[in-house]
This record gives structure tokens, sequence and C-alpha cells, in this order.
């Protein structure tokens, strides 16, 4: 199944040399899903601890984050006390998660550079 996304979704017109579309660490943690958000434009990353320990992981996409929500399988916002301690930081943000927990984010990213955190 193709990723649609609107045209100007990914910013200029230029593809550099190398580049991630997402990179998660540590590797234990293993994505099990990315798609755009049923209702909005943003995105949907579903990933899995494969560890049994408590992991502070980092995902880092191609475009700066605006927000990051955890939300269930049917993209409403809950609180999961499991998944805590998200940071955001320009493209990337931190998470604190524990061990065997799938988790479910929806991301928002930055339409416009200049509202970076």
């Amino acid at each position: 199944l193709p990723l649609l996304l609107p045209p100007d979704y990914f910013g200029p017109k230029f593809l550099p040399e190398k580049a991630s579309f997402v990179r998660i660490e540590p590797n234990y943690l293993i994505l099990s899903a990315c798609k755009k958000a049923e209702e909005d434009s943003a995105l949907i990353i579903r990933l899995y601890n494969s560890s049994q320990s408590p992991t502070k992981g980092t995902l880092k996409l191609h475009q700066a984050i605006q927000d990051v929500k955890i939300v269930n399988l049917d993209e409403q916002e809950v609180n999961d006390a499991q998944i805590t301690d998200i940071q955001i930081k320009n493209n990337q943000f931190t998470f604190q998660i524990i061990g065997a927990k799938i988790a479910t984010f929806k991301i928002f990213i930055v339409r416009n550079p200049s509202n970076v955190r």
C-alpha cells in the first residue's frame, strides 16, 4: 500500500544524498507501523519495546516535530502511565517506556519552520 501525502508535506523539493524518514533508538525498539492519521495530517508511529526492561527511547524524523500524543489503536489520545517523559527537540523526541510494551504515537509535524521548539 503506497504512502500518500499532500504535495507540500516534505517542504523543499530536493533530496539529500543520504536521509532517513524515521530513526528509532535503541535498536530493540521495533517499528511496527507508520501511517498518516485518519482524521488529520499527523503521522502515526507504533513501536514495540522488545526488551523486558524499561527503556529511554529516541525517535528522530525527517522534519521538525510540533507535538506528540500517546494514542490508542483508534487514534484517540490516552493517558498511559507506562509511556512517560516525552520531550521534543527539533526533529526528535525522547520518551520512557516499560519493557515488552507497545506504544502508539501521534506526531504533528511543523508546517512552518519558525514554529520549531
